[in-house]
């Protein structure tokens, strides 16, 4: 009998995944999710991040946290929050962003920041 943990397991950690209201973010979390994970599900719009959990289901433990990211003042107390909620968080996937399709050129510094 082999007892080596599968390392595709996530069992009992916490995975901050922004962007989680919709596409690939979404996609990630549920995935971060059927593999044992914990996962906060950060992003815009609360009914689509409650969506996103809903999909989850009791498959896995989830806690929601409504921002806007480009509010940078605001992450840091989310952040703090969460962790006096859940304890440890153990990963990230940042998977929000606002792509701007334009002429390379035109991008600048502050350009591509807010899109990050």
């Amino acid at each position: 009998m082999n007892s080596t943990p599968d390392p595709h397991r996530l069992d009992g950690r916490w995975i901050v995944v922004s962007g989680a209201s919709s596409g690939l973010g979404r996609a990630i979390a549920l995935e971060l999710a059927t593999r044992g994970a914990s996962v906060a599900l950060l992003g815009r719009d609360r009914s689509r991040l409650q969506a996103s959990a809903d999909q989850i289901g009791a498959s896995a433990r989830s806690r929601i946290v409504e921002i806007d990211l480009a509010q940078a003042d605001r992450i840091l107390p989310a952040i703090t929050a969460l962790r006096a909620d859940v304890g440890p968080l153990h990963g990230l996937c940042h998977a929000a962003g606002i792509v701007e399709t334009r002429p390379l050129p035109t991008n600048t510094v502050d350009v591509v920041r807010a899109q990050l």
